[in-house]
């Protein structure tokens, strides 16, 4: 059965759907309030193809089980039960019948318990939830790995498990966390460990604050890199630093020195999901890059570790299919201080926390670190390691 419902921007109205019990839109009314759409909507993209991207991913681990726990068919029909919310922005829908207010149903403000997904911080207390919401934010939250918000202290936290019993994603975090802050360039999102309980016992995990707040939203890369034409002989990066410099902030130091990380971390997953720009939920401006977060598929997780030459042949998910073809974007290698960088000790020490990896990978991984470095050492000296001859 079909209902109608508002999407709303707060309490501002930006367009009439039509949804069915199954979470799908099934018709958008004729009147749009064009300038509070999403931003993926704003050149002929469908409000559909954008709510569909709100949703969890059906690939994420454990995400059918726990479906067929709380009786819901589908990632859409869970999100249209917690009326599309999210910690990251300020969208939602609101039942045209309703008479909800942004104000009663924001999670920014209103406390909540997520009991969807199955982990949990060890030691956490119960919440009062005597004036709580009944609506929860993980049913928005995106990526393939186990997580959920919670209110720690009364502050948002994103908690990350992990896969296979393998606790590298979180020490990744960890690790990435710690270089960034020593370079002290850009922000970034700090995470930290923290002991979880899911269903398969006690494992480590990491948490880190929201960057998002009631005032403050996130708009991914995809949002803008597909929401905008490009010129035809314009590259998505540069079509995306030019749509920076369009709202009046400069984007290439930034993106420089994310790309120069992602490098000596071997993070291959930056994918324009993993990083974007913050705006101003209430005027709608734009403020500059989000911090750097989600570096938690970096160093070799779930992949051989290459030696030698086939260090300057590793695809990754970005801009440019290989991650020696990222640094021609990099106009300025001087950007980081190698000096400040953590050493290889430092990150043997990290990954002995992890008791399933072997230690043979954990070495390989520290000589495949330090091998990297001086890789970037080599182009900050002119050497252009995409070339033929480095990979060959």
């Amino acid at each position: 059965m079909e209902k109608p419902y508002i999407l709303q921007h707060k309490n501002t109205v930006v367009a009439v759907l039509m949804i069915d019990d199954a979470g799908d839109i099934t018709d958008i009314g004729d009147e749009v309030n064009k300038p509070y759409l999403p931003v993926l909507c704003s050149e002929n993209i469908s409000l559909k193809t954008w709510w569909s991207n709100r949703t969890i991913p059906i690939t994420r681990r454990g995400i059918t089980a726990d479906l067929m726990e709380e009786r819901i068919s589908s990632t859409k029909e869970l999100l249209l039960r917690n009326l599309g919310l999210s910690l990251t922005d300020c969208y939602w829908v609101k039942p045209l019948e309703s008479d909800y207010t942004w104000e009663q149903v924001n999670l920014f403000d209103n406390p909540f318990k997520d009991s969807f997904s199955s982990i949990e911080i060890s030691g956490s207390q119960p919440m009062d939830l005597t004036n709580g919401s009944p609506f929860i934010p993980s049913s928005s939250l995106q990526g393939e790995l186990k997580k959920k918000w919670i209110i720690l202290e009364d502050e948002r936290v994103l908690v990350k498990g992990n896969y296979d019993g393998s606790i590298q994603q979180s020490l990744n975090e960890v690790f990435a966390s710690g270089l960034h802050e020593r370079q002290g360039r850009f922000p970034f999102v700090p995470y930290w460990l923290t002991e979880l309980v899911t269903p398969e016992g006690k494992t480590t995990g990491c948490a880190c604050r929201n960057f998002c707040d009631r005032h403050t939203e996130f708009v991914s890369a995809f949002e803008i890199a597909y929401g905008h034409k490009k010129r035809n002989e314009q590259s998505e990066y540069e079509a995306y630093i030019e749509f920076a410099s369009g709202q009046g902030i400069d984007l290439r130091p930034f993106m420089e020195y994310q790309i120069i990380t992602d490098f000596i971390l071997t993070n291959t997953d930056r994918h324009f999901n993993n990083f974007g720009m913050l705006r101003d939920s209430d005027t709608l401006e734009f403020l500059g890059p989000a911090p750097i977060f989600d570096n938690g598929n970096c160093l070799f997780y779930r992949s051989h570790v290459p030696k030698g030459k086939g260090l300057y042949d590793i695809a990754v998910t970005s801009f440019r299919k290989r991650e020696t073809d990222m640094l021609k974007y990099v106009t300025r290698p001087d950007m980081i201080e190698i000096t400040s960088l953590p050493q290889p000790e430092e990150l043997y020490a990290l990954l002995k926390r992890d008791e399933s990896m072997p230690d043979m990978r954990r070495t390989d991984i520290c000589e495949a670190y330090e091998a990297k470095i001086r890789m970037y050492v080599d182009f900050m000296n002119g050497a252009p390691l995409w070339e033929y001859q480095y990979r060959k």
